[in-house]
């Protein structure tokens, strides 16, 4: 995710599509990212969620 990049926050994308438990757990939400232990489904509201984890960090 280009924004995440440019604010040096470092993250993983999920792939839910493959993986049934993670579909259960979270629900068919597309992206998916993993910040620290913390899993962030879509909608990504940036505005709300970037002072979240830069506070996190």
């Amino acid at each position: 995710m280009e924004i995440l990049d440019e604010h040096h926050i470092p993250y993983e994308f999920i792939d839910i599509a493959h993986d049934n438990n993670l579909v259960e757990q979270l629900g068919w939400f597309i992206p998916v990212i993993k910040v620290n232990d913390e899993m962030i489904k879509s909608p990504l509201n940036f505005n709300e969620l970037l002072p979240k984890l830069k506070a996190s960090l």
